[in-house]
């Protein structure tokens, strides 16, 4: 824009002009911003893997998705409006000093429409997701509590998953004594390296790090082949020489501190359990028992890595794996029979 008159409509000032309708709408969005953040981040979160938390009352209670998605919907057109209503209101100031400012006013009230068409159009779909899963969930569970775990969540993948795949589960042996034992600010700081190493040496083997319970972190591959078994077996050795030295520089010397590692592939349940503010992994299915299983059994054979039946077949036909030594037959909880278990030099 540049100072003098428009065609047919003289604006001696249109860039303090636009100056004040950008202002003035953003003085009347400024009050539901914090409001229209928490419903455009709940509705990009509808798409992804990890359920959304619902919002609190004033009283901590929790508020359904069904009661606060109308609220929000209503407070974004209240927004919309008055933010609509401003650029007119200067309209008519303007048109008493300088003439109609229309052509401002128009490109603004197309713009928020579209807004509100669109993210209307996010929250109807949102809804649609939302009784879908609950008219789903309610051939398995008590319709009210159908409808409450929809509302939580409006996509069914958000509740968990079934897995086909390997898992590695490592246990710090002696680390509840030890905890009992230690300043509470070291026990947290090595608990913290203990996660953080973890986590990168299985992202940098392709796994991701799934479920965490006490002592014993769980590590999943979402495959079973034997190139996959390979760089869990490759992960279970570069986990125990990593943490070995972080354990020994820590532990007590009554609490002595050693890492136990578990390999097993099979299938296995993912699942997300809680309230919207307290979501807790839960990690099911033969593999996971299994894995337990073999890491109570660590420190009796004393051999630091164990490999499960599955993952020592795949582990054969592997090219370059590195050798396992047969161990016999050990009998493991809700198998009928002994399951043959390798071990692996760290």
């Amino acid at each position: 824009l540049s100072p003098g008159p428009w065609p047919g409509i003289p604006l001696p000032h249109p860039v303090t002009l636009a100056a004040g309708i950008t202002g003035l709408a953003a003085l009347a969005l400024w009050p539901w911003w914090r409001g229209l953040v928490r419903l455009r981040g709940r509705l990009l979160r509808t798409h992804g893997s990890v359920p959304a938390a619902l919002p609190h009352d004033a009283g901590g209670s929790r508020t359904s998705a069904a009661a606060w998605a109308p609220h929000g919907a209503s407070t974004l057109a209240a927004s919309a409006l008055l933010a609509l209503a401003l650029p007119l209101l200067l309209s008519a100031w303007a048109r008493l000093q300088a003439g109609l400012s229309l052509p401002m006013a128009a490109p603004t009230a197309a713009v928020m429409g579209l807004w509100v068409v669109l993210l209307g159009a996010q929250w109807m779909a949102q809804r649609r997701r939302a009784q879908a899963l609950a008219r789903m969930l309610e051939s398995f569970v008590p319709p009210q509590l159908a409808h409450r775990i929809a509302h939580q969540t409006a996509d069914g993948d958000s509740l968990g998953q079934a897995c086909q795949g390997s898992l590695l589960a490592l246990r710090i042996e002696g680390l509840d004594a030890w905890v009992a034992r230690v300043d509470s600010l070291q026990a947290l700081a090595l608990i913290h390296a203990l996660h953080s190493t973890v986590q990168d040496i299985a992202q940098q083997h392709g796994g991701t790090m799934e479920h965490a319970q006490g002592g014993i972190l769980y590590l999943g591959w979402p495959g079973q082949s034997p190139v996959e078994a390979r760089a869990v077996l490759a992960c279970a050795r570069v986990l125990h020489a990593q943490l070995t030295p972080l354990l020994r520089q820590n532990e007590h010397p009554a609490c002595p501190l050693s890492a136990y590692i578990a390999v097993e592939c099979g299938s296995y349940l993912l699942g997300l359990v809680g309230g919207p503010r307290s979501r807790r992994s839960v990690l099911l299915g033969p593999a996971a028992n299994d894995v337990a299983a073999m890491l109570a059994l660590g420190p009796e054979l004393a051999a630091p890595i164990l490999v499960g039946s599955a993952a020592a077949q795949r582990l054969q036909q592997a090219d370059a794996a590195p050798p396992l030594q047969p161990l016999g037959h050990f009998l493991l909880p809700d198998r009928p029979q002994s399951q043959p278990l390798w071990w692996c030099a760290p």
